[in-house]
């Protein structure tokens, strides 16, 4: 008899929005998940994220934690794509996500204007992840 893999299972930030990264990584741990997802670009200039982007020591403790757990990062979430997006600002987000090992980058299409929203998506570097 085959045994069946069992899923693997990731918990993203926005199951717990006020939870530092740190405490994410560790309740993905304790919760038997293999990723997280965590967020470091805001949606909206109004939202409140932890800066981890700015912040080089908060990095390496977030990477030494998700290395001592054993939890993967599975993306880094959610960078909004309005008439607005500066792509070259998000280019620090996404290289901090690749230090930090994410897979993917979670991304919102948040433009009425399809043909201006393809054109940004097309902007973001796909090699940082």
């Amino acid at each position: 008899m085959n045994a069946m893999k069992s899923p693997e299972l990731s918990l993203h930030h926005l199951t717990m929005l006020a939870a530092h990264p740190l405490a994410l990584i560790d309740a993905t741990a304790a919760g038997g998940f293999e990723y997280c997802g965590i967020r470091i670009v805001p949606p909206m200039a109004t939202d409140a994220v932890v800066d981890v982007v700015g912040n080089p020591a908060l990095v390496r403790e977030i990477d030494q934690r998700l290395r001592a757990t054993g939890v993967r990062l599975l993306d880094i979430e959610a960078i909004w794509l309005q008439p607005t997006t500066d792509v070259p600002q998000l280019v620090p987000a996404l290289e901090v996500g690749k230090r930090l090992g994410a897979r993917h980058v979670l991304a919102v299409g948040f433009d009425t204007d399809l043909a201006r929203l393809a054109r940004t998506a097309r902007l973001l570097p796909g090699e940082h992840l």
